[in-house]
C-alpha cells in the first residue's frame, strides 16, 4: 500500500522547499490537481465513477492566479472562492496611485534587453553616466543602531540570513529615533509588510503604556505574522492589517485616521519591490495635498449617513512628518508607474529609454562570474548575452548607476512636493546590496484637510 501511494505522488519538484510536492498526483496524470498546469499537463483524460470517460482541464483561476481550478467547475468554484470572502475595504480605490493607469507600452518596451543591438545599450550607457555625473547627487553613508535589538545581533545562535535583516531593521530605527518619530501617539504605517517584522521591532521600542499604532500593508496574505506574538502574550501593541494592494490604497480614507488618536503618520518600509515604492510613494503624497474643505457637522447619527463621511467629520487625518523606505527591484519599475517622470523627461530619456534602464540596474546585483569578462558581439550587433557583454566591474558600475538615477527621479518629485528627501546608505554592502535608505521629512502643514469629503 505504501509502495503504492508514493508511485502516486505529485511529480513537481518545489524548488523553493528543495523537494517534490507531497501531494497525491490526480488519476491520469503525475502531478496533483494544483501542479498540473505549471507542470504542462494541463488537460488529462480520467475514468470516472460511472466507468466514463471525461476530459478535465486545469486553468488558473480568474479572481486569484495563485491556484487553480477544473474549467468544468469553474461556475461553481467562483461563488466560493476565498477572494469573494474579503471584505471591501473603504479605503480601497481602484488605480488610485497607479500614475498612468490606462497606459499602452510600446513594441520597444516589450522587447527583451538582451535582443537589442550593441550599439543602441552604449549609446544609452553614454547618456545615463552623463546623467548620472551632472544631476544626481553623491549618497552619503549612515549606518546607526538601536539598543533593542543590539542583544540579538551580538546572540550567536542567529545566523547570517537572520543578522542581515537584524542590521537593516536596526539602522531604520536609529533613523527613526534619531528623526525623533519613535514618540507616543504616532501611528506608522508600515508597507509591503509581509509577516511585519519592521513593525514588530518598532512596537518593541515602545513601553508598554505609550504603545504606537501600526498599519501593515500587503497585498497577499502570510502565516507566522510577527504580530500574532503580541496577542499571544496578551500585550498592548496595537496592530492592523490590511489586505490590499498598494497600486489601489486611499489612505486617506482609512477609518482610524480620523479617530483623533495620533499626532503623526510615519510611513516605513523594507525593500519594497520596484513600482510597488513608487505607488506607496505617490499614495503619501496624497496625504499632502492642500484642499479647502467645508464638512457639513450634521448628525452623526443619523444611519443615512454614508460611513466615510461619519468618521471624516469627527478628525481631520494625522499629518504625515516622514518617509523611510529600503528600496530595491528596480528591475520591476515602469514608465507608467514610476514617480518622477518630469526629471527624466528634462534629461532627454524616453518611455524605451527606461525601459532598458530598468532592466540594466539589474546588472549591480545579478553576480556576475569572473570568467565572463569578454564583450560578446554577434556578427548582426546584436548582444548575445547581456549577462556576458560588459567585465564585471564597470557592468556592476552601470547597474548602480541606473538605479540612483531611478531614485534620484523619486528624490526629485519628493522635492517639488515640498518634502526634505535624501538617500543614505543605511548598512554596508556585505550586508546586502540593496543597502539604499529613502528618508524624507514633511514639514507640518498649517491646516490640515481631508480629501475624502471633497
Amino acid at each position: 500500500m505504501a509502495a503504492t501511494e508514493e508511485t502516486r505522488k505529485c511529480a513537481f519538484f518545489v524548488t523553493k522547499r528543495g523537494r517534490n510536492c507531497r501531494m497525491i498526483a490526480a488519476k491520469g496524470s503525475i502531478y496533483c490537481g494544483e501542479h498540473m498546469l505549471v507542470g504542462g499537463d494541463a488537460t488529462k483524460i480520467v475514468v470516472t465513477r460511472d466507468d466514463r470517460e471525461m476530459e478535465r482541464e486545469r486553468i488558473l483561476c480568474p479572481l486569484d492566479p495563485s491556484h487553480t481550478v477544473y474549467r468544468h467547475l469553474l461556475h461553481k468554484h467562483l461563488k466560493k472562492c476565498n477572494v469573494t470572502k474579503r471584505p471591501t475595504l473603504a479605503c480601497y480605490s481602484k488605480n488610485v496611485n497607479s500614475g498612468m493607469a490606462d497606459y499602452l507600452f510600446s513594441p520597444e518596451e516589450l522587447t527583451p534587453l538582451s535582443t537589442f543591438p550593441a550599439s543602441v545599450i552604449d549609446t544609452l550607457i553614454a547618456k545615463v553616466e552623463a546623467a548620472y555625473s551632472e544631476h544626481v547627487l553623491e549618497v552619503k553613508q549612515d549606518i546607526r543602531d538601536h539598543p533593542v535589538l543590539s542583544g540579538e545581533i551580538g546572540d550567536p545562535k542567529y545566523g547570517p540570513s537572520a543578522l542581515k535583516h537584524l542590521k537593516q531593521q536596526a539602522s531604520i530605527l536609529g533613523h527613526l529615533q534619531s528623526m525623533g518619530m519613535l514618540a507616543p501617539r504616532t501611528c506608522f504605517v508600515e508597507f509591503g509588510a509581509g509577516k511585519g517584522k519592521l513593525s514588530d521591532v518598532v512596537q518593541r521600542t515602545f513601553s508598554v503604556s505609550d504603545r504606537c499604532h501600526c498599519i501593515l500593508i500587503d497585498r497577499a496574505a502570510c502565516r507566522r505574522k510577527a504580530e500574532n506574538h503580541h496577542k499571544k502574550m496578551k500585550e498592548s501593541a496595537s496592530f492592523q492589517r490590511l489586505l490590499i494592494d498598494i497600486e489601489h490604497l486611499h489612505l486617506s480614507k482609512l477609518e482610524c485616521l480620523h479617530e483623533g488618536q495620533f499626532d503623526r503618520l510615519v510611513a516605513i518600509s523594507k525593500h519594497l519591490c520596484g513600482a510597488a515604492t513608487d505607488f506607496g510613494l505617490r499614495c503619501l503624497l496624497s496625504m499632502l495635498q492642500p484642499r479647502t474643505v467645508t464638512v457639513d457637522t450634521g448628525d452623526l447619527s443619523d444611519p443615512n449617513l454614508p460611513q466615510s463621511k461619519r468618521f471624516c467629520q469627527q478628525q481631520p487625518p494625522p499629518q504625515l512628518e516622514a518617509i523611510l523606505m529600503a528600496l530595491c527591484c528596480h528591475h520591476r519599475c515602469t514608465w507608467p508607474s514610476v514617480l518622477g517622470k518630469g526629471f527624466l523627461e528634462q534629461l532627454g530619456f524616453t518611455p524605451a529609454d527606461f525601459h532598458l534602464i530598468s532592466h540594466m540596474s539589474s546588472w549591480a546585483v545579478c553576480g556576475v562570474r569572473a570568467e565572463d569578462a569578454e564583450w560578446d558581439h554577434s556578427a548582426e550587433g546584436v548582444v548575445q548575452n547581456c549577462h556576458t557583454h560588459y567585465v564585471p566591474h564597470p557592468k556592476e558600475e552601470i547597474g548602480l548607476k541606473c538605479k540612483r538615477l531611478i531614485d534620484m527621479a523619486r528624490v526629485w518629485e519628493l522635492r517639488q512636493s515640498g518634502l526634505d528627501a535624501r538617500l543614505v546608505y543605511y548598512v554596508d554592502k556585505t550586508v546586502s546590496l540593496e543597502n539604499v535608505l529613502l528618508v524624507a521629512t514633511v514639514k507640518r502643514l498649517e491646516q490640515k484637510t481631508c480629501d475624502v469629503c471633497v
